[in-house]
């Protein structure tokens, strides 16, 4: 059995599901889907030869967003504390 290259791909969102590319574009790259980071890894690996060994944003810094989130959340403002604060 071959062993996985690991990679550090690059995470995004293409309309409502987010993305885990390697290359250039989605189009020549090796990519995976999902509606969550986490189905989108698993699609990325999903054939055996690639292991996500870190997520980085397209800036390149490392990805801290939740990998349960969808799209819509991600996209989402912050919950304002202008209420809680008037109080």
């Amino acid at each position: 059995m071959r062993k996985p290259y690991a990679m550090r791909p690059v995470v995004g969102i293409d309309g409502n599901q987010w993305y885990l590319l390697y290359g250039i574009d989605l189009m020549t790259g090796h990519a995976g889907f999902g509606r969550t980071l986490a189905e989108a890894k698993a699609d990325f690996e999903k054939s055996g030869r690639f292991l996500v060994t870190g997520l980085k944003l397209p800036d390149g810094t490392d990805c801290t967003i939740p990998h349960d989130w969808t799209p819509e959340q991600y996209r989402a403002p912050p919950p304002s504390t202008a209420a809680a604060d008037e109080r």
